[in-house]
Formats: structure tokens, C-alpha cells, sequence
């Protein structure tokens, strides 16, 4: 090996020590390994560099030279890949952090090493390699290899991505020094590259590729030190906004977005990109005149039609000299608090109208005695107002004589010893005057802790009772009587409720309940089994127009029922697994004491199968009648039909060839022979449709059974008939004449729904356990509303050319009889498909 001394060396190998020291101390201080990391590596690939290129300068002979440039290869492959790294740790790209993704990005710098140090053999880095001087240093002259130029084009890839990623986070943060340092480092190489291609450099041949990846080090370095990059406490910052559950926004002194977190890009619909720069439009509920912090406002946002809730709560901010330079937005979701409100709200008004609804006087003492709450009924019994009975002790009532006080007082005393004292019989004052005897029945509630803490007390008037009870103490037996019916009558009543209950939830019929606003409030197994869901919490809470195939029927529903009190009528019903039924439906409101509509009640049942037991029925009896009627009248019809074509014949003989009325005669024989010829045709038809029987079960071909009949079809020019028909089709049972019969008429209808060119297309192989037939033109179709009546005897719409509306309709009871479906597909315009499936 043979060197020479040079002063461009200094720089280079200084930069390189120097480099390779910080690397050691970067590796000891980092506190967050994956990013300090590539950037200890960048610092050492870049020591390595600069040190081989700079003993590659002061070296002298070709071999020399070409080992310095084979380990310069190590800097130039991986310090593209280091930056890269860092970028990407730096933006907090967590998806590209991944271990297989690093591992992806490095394959074609590993590749290139490797071609580097074995160039010799394949010539790919480098072609042809020599020495040229230039000034005190020698330089190595090299032509490039394919290979070079693909590596290139991937570091320049690596080099933008890495500037992109280090400009744009730093063009994010509100540090002008840092951005520009940033920016400085990330352009040094770009600059570097373009003065080596221009050939702009202090020496001819001199590159200063590796000096410049330098100074991005000392930037990146810089960055490190001056703003603490990798330091902890930033980057868990970051993360706890990017990741908490509310949403935050942050805007400039001119209501700005300068950024925001995930949460608040999916409330708003924008990503951090588009939203960066706009103004924001939720100000005005956020700020005041003097900037001053806000107590939160709810924001409602209707999100595809379900609502959602918001919080809004604003902060203003200041900078080191406390001047405003904008505030933080803060949007908190309370959607499932709103909810639970409304919900509590609707059962604390439903609590209320029970309350006062109930025949007894009810008062809820807590535990220290005091009346809480009392019910409409009270306030009647004794006369007296809430003022004079809320929040007083059961001992400061105004309408408990003597006696009965001492009583309430021996009954507080043991309730508060947490004993039974209910029920028993007090004396109460009225408000004016009247005695009245009175019987109180209580009953103990917990806390959400679990506590009995509250008393639910029900006052009974028994003035009555007491003064019918002179003549009921002749005898003892008869008072314990009357007691124990009494008691009876309340077990039976509470039995009884249960027993309606049940009976609701057991109910044979589909009920629901839902809000004014129709939300499902309540559902009966009926209901859930009907609409196939397996429990109610997947039904509570969701729109009433979600389970009818008619969105706007409740809408209809609500009109009805306010304008006429009751809805009754057929919907069809959509199913949780997007099936559809008939259901018959009877809605009503129920209201509470004040003639208030409270919720809307509903009662179905599923009539799918009803409907279509009429349907096969009405279709039945038309069949029947029609059979009736052609076993009748056919063979009648015949003979009067014969006469007049015979007679038309003998006519037609009699005419003299010189008559000058000849033609015109011979024309109306014609039109008379045609007329009866149609005719004879309706009565066929008639006595086939009579006359048909059960199949003759016997095994055929049914691809033998198409073959004969296309084989008899005549075909113009304009009409392409095309056979796809499987070869080696199972035989089945079936009657060959029967379904010979199908197949003739329907495509012979085929043929003559092609009215000018065309293509008919005959399709048979096996689908599952059928052989399926499909008979599809390219014809004029059938519309819409007549697709469900097409197979209904005498329904035709060829009756102008000699159509019987009972083709198909034999068709289809002969396919049913051997336990066949037949189905029709079609559009206007396009053409028509029949589908037959026999069972094989």
C-alpha cells in the first residue's frame, strides 16, 4: 500500500474522529433507543465514510485506492438508510416502524455492499477503473455498472422521502430555529449533488457527497442537543394527544387549525392535512371578547342521522410575554350521557305518572324520617299542600292528631332499629277537620349502595271499612276473615299484574313499545323471534323505520293514528338478516292521566304464510273452474266449429272462376278457415289444461328430451339458436310427455318473443341436487307488473295473435308436479329467462 501526505486529509479524518466519539456518547445518552438508534449509526457510517474517502485520496496506487472505495461503500449504503430510519422514528410513521419494514428497506443497500466488495467478477458498480491526477491528489476515474444507476435512483428515493418526513415535522412545530435547522440539514446533500454533476468543486474529480451527509449529522446533532429531540417528555406528550378519547384542536391567534388529534378529525370529517390552515368554524361557541377561558358548550352534529353529542370547552393561550397566540378547542363526546339522560328523564316521567296515578296515597320517607316525595293522592286525602309536608319529619306533620303521633313515633323508633313495622293503622286530621282512619302498608328501598335507606309508603283510607266494621265485630271469625281476604285481594292483585306481564312477554303476538320520537322502547319474545334478533338490547334504542321495508311508513303510521286514533293495515317487514315477511300490524297510542300521548304500542303478526296459502288457493280454484269449464264446453264447441269450416269448404268449391266477385269471397274463406283454426286452437289448449294428470313417473334423458325438441325447431335466418346442454345428465323420474310438452311451448314462446333477430340459448346441467333448464331469448321481455301474473290461467298479453293465457300455466302446474320449481327473470328490451329445476 503507498500514501501520500495531502492537507485535504485533515478535515475529513478530524470530522471522522470526532464523529466516531459522539457516536459512543449519542449511544450512552439516548433515552428512547428506536430513535437515538440510526442516528448513532448515521454518525458512525459517516465517520467510516469521510475516513476511507480520505485515505483514498492520499493513496497512490489503483489497488489501494480501489479497497478505500470498496469501504467508502459501507458509508455510502447505509447512511441513506440511517436518515431514512430516523425520519421515520422522528414523524411517528408507527406502521413503517416495524421490524420487517426496516428489514425491507435495507435489502438493496446489503445487495450493493456485497456488489461492491465482488465487483471483479461481474463489473456491475464499476466497469473500467483507473488514476488521473488532479493537482496534489490523485483521483480514481470509474465508469458505472448497471447496478449503480438502479442503487442511485434508490438512495435519491430514500433521500427525498427522508426530507419530506424531517421538513415537514419540523415545518409542524412552532420552533422557526429548529425548522430552519432542520431544513439546512436535509438540503446539504441535495446541494452537494447538484455542485458534483455541474462539476462545481474545490479540486477536479473531489467529491463532496460525504461532507455533506456530514453537516446533516451536525444538524441532526444540533437538533438533539438545542431542542432535547429524543427527550421524553415531547414525544409522551405527542402520544397522550394523539391518543386520548376527547377531542383536541389547536388554533392560532387567528382562529387558524394549526393541528389536531385523531378524535377530532373524525368528528370534524377532515384529516389533519386538509384540516391544517382553515378557519374554524365552532369559534363563535368557544370564545369572548377578552379571549377568556369558556365553560363548556354542548354541540349537537346529526352524523348520518344519528345524533351525536358534544362538550366544548376552549382555552386560550399565551406566549412567554403573555401576549395571545391562540387556544386550545377541546371536544369531549357526552352522546351516550345525553342518552342516558333522556332515557332517565322518559323513566322518571313514566315513575311520576305511576306515582300519581296510583289509587292509594304513597309518601317516600328517607332515612331520617323526612318526607322526600308524596303523590297527587296524598294531597287530596289530607288537604294539606307540598309546602306544608315536603322535607318535614313524618313526627312535624300537621294532619296527626295525638294518638296517632305517639303511634308514628313507636313505629319511627323500631324502623330505625331497621324492624318491620308495616302495615298499621293510624288516625289523620284533614286539613278540614274530618277524622278519617287511616292504614299505612310500606315496603323498604335500597341505595345504588345497597342500603335500606328509603321507605315507600302507602296510606289507605279505611274510614269506611272502620265504620262497617261495628257491624262486622258480632263475630271474630268474620273480622279475621275480612283480614285475610283483604290480604288475599292484594296477593291476587300483585299476582295478577305478574300474570298480564307474562302474559305480554309470552304473548303469541309481536309487541313493541316506541318513543314520540319512535325509538324502540320495549319488545316481547314474540317480537325478537319474529324479526329473528336473539335478544332486546340489540332491538332498544333503534329507529322503528329500520324494520319495515317502507322507510316512510312511520311517518304514514303517526298520521293515521293521530288523526284516527289506530293504525291497521299490511307492511312488510325486514328481518336482521335481510329477509322479508308480511306482516299484519295494529298500532295505537298510549297516553297517560293528562290525555298526553306518552309512546306508541304496536301488535303483529306474521301473515307470510296466510297470504300465501290465499294466493295458491285463489290460484286453485281459478284452475278448477277453468277445468270445469273446458271439460264442459270444449268438445261442444268443436262440432258447431267443424260445420262451419266444412261448409266453408263446400263454398269455396261452388265459386264459378268467372264470377267477378270471386276474389273478394275467397278472401273472407280465408279469414272464416283462420278464425276457426284459432278457435279449434283455444279449445286444445282448453281440453289439454282439462285433461292433464298426474306424471307418469318413468326414468328419461332430459338432455334426450331437449334434443328432440330443438331438433323440430325451425329457426330464420335472423335467429341464432345456441345448445348448451351437459353432457351425460342423470336420468330422472318424470312423465317424457309431460315435460316434452313444457319444453315445446316454452320455446316455442321464446321464439316468438324474438320478433327480428335474435339469439335463443338452451342451457341444462346440474345445480346441488337439480337439473336446472334455462331458456333465455334476447327477445322484447316481460314488463314489471305483469311478471307475477304471467303463470295465471287465461293472463296473456299475445291475445292479438292468437294467445290462450294457458300455456304456462300448464306449464307450471306440470313442473309442480313433479315437485319442480319454474321461475321467470326478465327486463323490457333485453330478454327474458325461464329457470326449470327438477329434482334429480
Amino acid at each position: 500500500m503507498h500514501l501520500t501526505a495531502s492537507p485535504y486529509i485533515i478535515i475529513g479524518l478530524f470530522i471522522s474522529a470526532v464523529f466516531a466519539a459522539l457516536f459512543i456518547y449519542i449511544w450512552r445518552y439516548r433515552t428512547m433507543p428506536k430513535e437515538a438508534a440510526p442516528l448513532s449509526l448515521a454518525l458512525l457510517t459517516v465517520s467510516m465514510w469521510l475516513a476511507a474517502y480520505s485515505l483514498g485520496l492520499i493513496s497512490i496506487d489503483l489497488e489501494t485506492k480501489l479497497l478505500w472505495a470498496k469501504i467508502e461503500y459501507i458509508g455510502i449504503t447505509l447512511m441513506p438508510l440511517c436518515l431514512v430510519s430516523f425520519a421515520i422514528f422522528y414523524a411517528r410513521l408507527q406502521k413503517w416502524q416495524q421490524p420487517k419494514i426496516l428489514a425491507l428497506l435495507a435489502i438493496i443497500p446489503l445487495v450493493t455492499l456485497v456488489l461492491a466488495w465482488t465487483n471483479e467478477s461481474h463489473e456491475l458498480i464499476w466497469r473500467n477503473v483507473s488514476i488521473t491526477p488532479g493537482g496534489p491528489l490523485t483521483f480514481l476515474v470509474k465508469s458505472y455498472g448497471a447496478w449503480f444507476w438502479i442503487y442511485g435512483s434508490y438512495t435519491y428515493l430514500l433521500l427525498a422521502a427522508s426530507s419530506f418526513l424531517l421538513v415537514r415535522k419540523a415545518l409542524a412545530t412552532s420552533q422557526k430555529k429548529l425548522a430552519v435547522a432542520v431544513i439546512a440539514g436535509v438540503l446539504t446533500p441535495w446541494i452537494s449533488n447538484i455542485l458534483y454533476v455541474l462539476q462545481v468543486r474545490p479540486e477536479s474529480g473531489l467529491d463532496l457527497t460525504p461532507y455533506a451527509f456530514a453537516f446533516t449529522a451536525l444538524m441532526l446533532l444540533l437538533i438533539i442537543f438545542r431542542y432535547k429531540l429524543l427527550d421524553i417528555l415531547p414525544i409522551a406528550r405527542s402520544a397522550v394527544i394523539d391518543y386520548m378519547n376527547d377531542g383536541l384542536i389547536i388554533l392560532d391567534e387567528h382562529d387558524q387549525i394549526l393541528d389536531l388529534n385523531p378524535v377530532a378529525q373524525r368528528i370534524l370529517g377532515f384529516t389533519k392535512y386538509e384540516a391544517t390552515g382553515k378557519m374554524f368554524g365552532l369559534t363563535a361557541l368557544a370564545q369572548t371578547s377578552d379571549n377568556s377561558s369558556q365553560a363548556p358548550q354542548e354541540l349537537t352534529i346529526d352524523n348520518d342521522g344519528e345524533k351525536q353529542h358534544y362538550d366544548i370547552a376552549s382555552t386560550p393561550l399565551d406566549d412567554n410575554s403573555g401576549k395571545y397566540c391562540g387556544r386550545v378547542i377541546l371536544l369531549r363526546d357526552i352522546s351516550e350521557r345525553t342518552n342516558m339522560e333522556a332515557r332517565l328523564k322518559l323513566s322518571e316521567q313514566w315513575y311520576r305518572n305511576l306515582f300519581n296515578a296510583s289509587p292509594e296515597a304513597i309518601m317516600l320517607i328517607d332515612a331520617e324520617v323526612k318526607i322526600r316525595e308524596v303523590s297527587d293522592r296524598f294531597y287530596e286525602l289530607t288537604g294539606y299542600n307540598a309546602e306544608q309536608i315536603l322535607n318535614k319529619s313524618v313526627l312535624d306533620l300537621p294532619f296527626l292528631p295525638e294518638n296517632s303521633l305517639k303511634i308514628v313515633a313507636q313505629k319511627v323508633a323500631l324502623r330505625l332499629q331497621q324492624q318491620e313495622i308495616y302495615p298499621y293503622e293510624i288516625d289523620v286530621i284533614t286539613a278540614s277537620g274530618e277524622r278519617l282512619d287511616v292504614r299505612l302498608f310500606g315496603t323498604l328501598m335500597n341505595d345504588i349502595q345497597g342500603q335500606a335507606s328509603y321507605d315507600l309508603v302507602m296510606a289507605l283510607d279505611i274510614t269506611a271499612e272502620k265504620k262497617s266494621q261495628e257491624e262486622l265485630m258480632r263475630s271474630e271469625a268474620k273480622l279475621k276473615d275480612y283480614s285475610e281476604n283483604l290480604e288475599r285481594v292484594v296477593e291476587d292483585k300483585t299476582k295478577e299484574l305478574k300474570i298480564r306481564s307474562d302474559a305480554v312477554q309470552k304473548s303469541i303476538s309481536a309487541i313493541g313499545l316506541s318513543t314520540l320520537g319512535r325509538e324502540v322502547m320495549y319488545v316481547n319474545d314474540s317480537f325478537l323471534a319474529m324479526w329473528g334478533y336473539e335478544n332486546a338490547d340489540e332491538v332498544i334504542g333503534k329507529s322503528t323505520s329500520s324494520f319495515w321495508v317502507d322507510s316512510n311508513l312511520g311517518t304514514v303510521i303517526e298520521k293515521m293514528v293521530r288523526e284516527k286514533g289506530m293504525f291497521i293495515g299490511e307492511a312488510v317487514g325486514l328481518k336482521k338478516d335481510g329477509s322479508t315477511f308480511i306482516a299484519d300490524l295494529t298500532i295505537n297510542t298510549i297516553k297517560n292521566d293528562a290525555g298526553e300521548h306518552i309512546c306508541f304500542m304496536g301488535s303483529m303478526f306474521d301473515i307470510t304464510r296466510r297470504k300465501e296459502l290465499e294466493k295458491k288457493l285463489m290460484r286453485s280454484e281459478k284452475l278448477t273452474t277453468i277445468g270445469q269449464l273446458a271439460s264442459g264446453v270444449a268438445h261442444d264447441l268443436r262440432n258447431p266449429l267443424n260445420v262451419i269450416k266444412n261448409a266453408a269448404f263446400l263454398l269455396q268449391l261452388k265459386l264459378k272462376d268467372d264470377d267477378s266477385d270471386n276474389d273478394m269471397v275467397q278472401k273472407y274463406i280465408g279469414l272464416l278457415n283462420k278464425a276457426v283454426d284459432t278457435s279449434d286452437n283455444i279449445i286444445g289448449d282448453l281440453l289439454v289444461f282439462a285433461g292433464t294428470s298426474a306424471p307418469k313417473l318413468q326414468k328419461v334423458d332430459i338432455g334426450e328430451i331437449l334434443d328432440s325438441v330443438l331438433s323440430q325447431i325451425q329457426t330464420t335466418d335472423e335467429i341464432a339458436l345456441v345448445p348448451e346442454i351437459s353432457p351425460n345428465l342423470p336420468q330422472i323420474n318424470a312423465d317424457e310427455g309431460q315435460i316434452q310438452r313444457v319444453f315445446q311451448n316454452m320455446i316455442d314462446n321464446a321464439m316468438r318473443a324474438i320478433e327480428q333477430a335474435g339469439t335463443l340459448t338452451v342451457r341444462a346441467n346440474i345445480i346441488d341436487r337439480f337439473i336446472q333448464i334455462e331458456i333465455q331469448d334476447t327477445g322484447t321481455g316481460i314488463a314489471a307488473e305483469h311478471l307475477d301474473d304471467i303463470f295465471e290461467p287465461l293472463f296473456t298479453t299475445y291475445a292479438d295473435r292468437g294467445g290462450t293465457g294457458l300455456g304456462l300455466s300448464i306449464c307450471s302446474s306440470i313442473i309442480e308436479a313433479h315437485n319442480g320449481t319454474i321461475d321467470v327473470a326478465s327486463k323490457e328490451g333485453i330478454g327474458t329467462t325461464f329457470t326449470i329445476k327438477l329434482p334429480i
